[in-house]
């Protein structure tokens, strides 16, 4: 069967987010600086983003993979943040494991209400969401929040 007419369940995914992701000269895959949320008071981020992508096959075939990374609050057809493609070619003879290490496009994120005008104590989320499509089929996603807080809030009086 080719990977055109493949159910896409004979695919599995694994994709995490992290600061820095690299293959030792023995083979072995570090993946450093996990996380599902972002804290900062800035009014601009650019975080500088890796992701480690494991795609397991069951077959061989040219598969085509799509990363984009979208606000989870904007309505379902609108631009995402950030877009990656790629392509794996998958051969019988190989193991039926593909491993990357992918550095993200460059993502400027601005604050949704600048430092100045945010509540003391405040936390304000832009929620998104990273997903991997392999052939128009999502196979592994993850989250990721980026909040943005206030001022200090008061402090607490002790009696």
């Amino acid at each position: 069967m080719s990977s055109d007419l493949q159910p896409m369940h004979e695919i599995r995914g694994t994709l995490i987010i992290c600061d820095h992701v690299y293959r030792t000269d023995q083979g072995k895959w570090i993946i450093a600086g996990t996380y599902s949320s972002w804290q900062t008071a800035q009014d601009e981020l650019v975080p500088f983003l890796h992701a480690y992508i494991r795609l397991q096959f069951e077959r061989s075939g040219s598969y085509h993979c799509r990363l984009t990374m979208v606000d989870r609050a904007q309505p379902p057809q609108a631009q995402p943040m950030l877009e990656a493609t790629f392509d794996v070619q998958q051969a019988l003879e190989s193991q039926p494991v593909f491993e990357m290490g992918l550095q993200l496009p460059e993502l400027r994120i601005a604050a949704p209400i600048p430092y100045a005008k945010r509540a003391p104590g405040s936390s304000i989320a832009l929620r998104t969401l990273l997903s991997l499509r392999v052939k128009d089929t999502d196979v592994a996603s993850c989250q990721l929040d980026f909040l943005f807080t206030g001022p200090p809030g008061p402090a607490l009086r002790q009696v």
